[in-house]
């Protein structure tokens, strides 16, 4: 498991909250409880299989655009 800090979600069923395509990509966003607080992760999905794209993230909000900005950064790497 990754974690960022002391903060990570743990492996299990994730409870999917929001979905939406970016791309080629199907991103998930996904929440769960971390000592009372709620906290997101962001997994995305795509033809060679899936990533947990952001581990960690405060607000559904965040978890978005760090999963956006996963994304950009794989279609830099890979254009090269």
């Amino acid at each position: 498991m990754q974690f960022y800090g002391d903060r990570a979600i743990d492996p299990h069923y994730p409870k999917i909250i929001l979905t939406f395509s970016d791309r080629h990509f199907r991103v998930e966003i996904e929440r769960d409880e971390w000592e009372g607080r709620k906290i997101y992760a962001a997994w995305v999905n795509y033809d060679l299989g899936s990533a947990l794209a952001v581990p960690y993230a405060p607000t559904v909000k965040s978890a978005i655009r760090q999963a956006k900005h996963w994304i950009d950064l794989y279609y830099r790497q890979t254009s090269l």
